[in-house]
């Protein structure tokens, strides 16, 4: 009975802190939004030099040509078949003096490894597009 007791005051003390009330408020008349407002119509951009903006993609595949360890709902030590494709995608966008990379990868977990070697591949690859 006393654990009951202690379980329930500790879900009414967490209910508490996570609950609160409801801002209503339409977003034109919140602070943060009219100072965005604000800063959006004062920013000036530099024009392209060449008055362009240059876009390029590139999407290809990352299935691996050989059986290795997967993660997923269960721990697998190699995978049978492919069901679907897994991709990565690129898209850069550049106006000639802030060049602009999106990348997005169909990976489960995303290893902290390659994210360097990309970084670092990045920075000899300003001529991407």
């Amino acid at each position: 009975m006393k654990k009951l007791l202690i379980t329930l005051l500790i879900l009414v003390c967490l209910a508490f802190s996570v609950l609160g009330p409801i801002n209503r408020t339409p977003l034109q008349e919140r602070d943060f939004y009219t100072q965005m407002q604000i800063s959006l119509d004062t920013l000036k951009l530099k024009p392209s030099p060449e008055g362009k903006l240059k876009i390029g993609w590139s999407r290809f595949g990352i299935i691996p040509n050989h059986s290795m360890p997967m993660a997923g709902y269960a721990p697998r030590n190699q995978f049978d078949s492919v069901h679907d494709s897994l991709y990565t995608k690129i898209l850069c966008i550049s106006n000639g003096y802030i060049t602009s990379y999106l990348i997005s990868i169909d990976l489960l977990i995303f290893p902290p490894k390659l994210k360097e070697m990309i970084q670092e591949r990045m920075k000899y690859t300003s001529e991407f597009i």
